[in-house]
């Protein structure tokens, strides 16, 4: 039993600290809304190489990485490795509508894809380059644009149409960007003028 004052005492210190953790849980809310939700996965769980280059998203929804030790696929609860050709590092990687993951790395391009077994596999397009274009440097750009796909390292184009690949050695200081803009597809060759790809080919501005 308590006096008047006291209860009505009581009453207000309570009526205070609904009210402060209502104030404070809805500020807090409002804080976090429309926050993305973050994840960080150590080296340690998807366990592979220390850098990633590169990330897409497969049809089915997977999650693909371009990792100094391969291409790694996160399928929601594990990640799993699938080493290049050459087992040299994955630079850069791109996703085609027919579901192949097209990759890039040192001195190596292709495309991952299902075989017969169910198993992702990399299948090299090395022996499609004319042979005194095989080594070359890192492929830093894959893009897919006018039915080709085209590779791009620092000192040649590589574009595969499905059957063959062409090559484009530079003529200026390096390639240093190809990439579509505005749904055309633009190339820089330091020191060279712009490059637009029309009918067929990539011409100067």
């Amino acid at each position: 039993m308590c006096s008047r004052s006291i209860c009505h005492f009581n009453n207000r210190a309570l009526l205070v600290l609904y009210f402060t953790l209502f104030v404070s849980l809805t500020l807090y809310s409002q804080a976090n809304l429309g926050a993305p939700i973050i994840r960080n996965f150590p080296r340690s769980q998807y366990n592979a190489g220390t850098q990633n280059w590169d990330i897409e998203q497969t049809k089915q929804g997977l999650i693909a990485v371009a990792n100094n030790d391969g291409m790694m696929i996160y399928d929601g609860a594990r990640w799993t490795l699938h080493p290049i050709a050459n087992a040299t590092n994955v630079r850069s990687i791109a996703v085609a509508n027919d579901g192949r993951i097209y990759a890039g790395g040192q001195s190596e391009l292709g495309y991952y894809a299902v075989d017969k077994t169910s198993k992702l596999t990399f299948y090299s397009l090395k022996s499609l380059i004319p042979e005194s274009f095989r080594e070359f440097e890192d492929i830093w750009d894959i893009v897919l644009h006018d039915g080709r796909i085209f590779f791009r390292s620092t000192s040649h184009i590589f574009i595969y149409d499905g059957q063959a690949v062409q090559v484009l050695p530079k003529t200026g200081e390096g390639f240093q960007f190809v990439g579509v803009a505005d749904g055309r597809l633009w190339l820089q060759d330091i020191g060279q003028p712009l490059q637009e790809w029309r009918a067929g080919r990539f011409q100067p501005l």
